[in-house]
């Protein structure tokens, strides 16, 4: 048996189907999709801008981490730099110490003669005074 069609009296609206349901929407259900697009639309520019902050603070974390590697890796090499320094002028220090160890008898040489030296001088000098003193008359010899 073929299907009636339900009967629709004349004051239902237009946009009524035959079958009795309203499949327009209302004016508020309109307005309800308008809200929800701008929301979603509002919501997806938010999390946009989110994003962007969070790289932007990413990115300051990530150079505060480089830079405080960086600042730690040249503090280790100054502390190396430092420690080498120290054990090279210990280094220098000991071998100061060696080579005036292997000197001193060449220098006690050395010395000897200077000193030798120096006292010829003076008794060269001495004399020569005594001389000229003598001549002059002014030396009375003892």
């Amino acid at each position: 048996m073929p299907r009636q069609k339900p009967f629709l009296p004349q004051c239902v609206p237009d946009d009524v189907g035959q079958d009795g349901v309203s499949w327009e929407p209302t004016w508020a259900e309109k307005e309800f999709d308008r809200y929800q697009r701008a929301q979603i639309i509002y919501e997806r520019d938010w999390i946009a801008a989110e994003h962007q902050k969070l790289a932007a603070i990413a990115l300051e974390v990530g150079n505060d981490r480089r830079k405080a590697a960086i600042a730690e890796h040249f503090a280790k090499q100054e502390q190396w730099w430092a420690e080498q320094q120290k054990q090279n002028d210990d280094i220098a220090q000991a071998m100061v110490e060696y080579q005036r160890a292997l000197d001193a008898p060449r220098l006690k040489v050395i010395w000897d003669r200077v000193n030798k030296a120096g006292a010829e001088i003076k008794r060269d000098a001495m004399r020569l005074e005594r001389e000229e003193l003598k001549r002059r008359g002014v030396y009375r010899g003892r």
